[in-house]
Protein backbone atom coordinates (compact mmCIF):
# COMPACT_ATOMS: atom_id res chain seq x y z
CA UNK A 1 0.00 0.00 0.00
CA UNK A 2 0.96 3.55 -0.80
CA UNK A 3 2.62 5.10 2.66
CA UNK A 4 1.49 8.19 3.75
CA UNK A 5 4.75 9.95 3.04
CA UNK A 6 3.32 9.67 -0.48
CA UNK A 7 -0.22 10.52 -0.14
CA UNK A 8 0.17 13.59 1.76
CA UNK A 9 2.44 15.69 -0.79
CA UNK A 10 0.57 14.41 -3.55
CA UNK A 11 -2.55 15.26 -2.60
CA UNK A 12 -1.22 18.71 -1.80
CA UNK A 13 0.55 19.17 -5.02
CA UNK A 14 -2.90 17.78 -7.20
CA UNK A 15 -4.45 20.71 -4.80
CA UNK A 16 -2.11 23.37 -5.93
CA UNK A 17 -1.91 22.48 -9.54
CA UNK A 18 -6.38 22.27 -9.47
CA UNK A 19 -6.90 25.50 -7.46
CA UNK A 20 -4.05 27.26 -10.03
CA UNK A 21 -6.27 25.56 -13.32
CA UNK A 22 -9.32 27.02 -11.69
CA UNK A 23 -7.84 30.23 -11.29
CA UNK A 24 -5.95 30.28 -15.05
CA UNK A 25 -9.21 29.61 -16.19
CA UNK A 26 -11.71 31.94 -14.18
CA UNK A 27 -8.41 34.58 -15.32
CA UNK A 28 -8.23 34.75 -18.82
CA UNK A 29 -12.24 33.46 -19.16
Amino acid sequence: MISMHLVIPILAMLAILGIGWLFLRWYLR
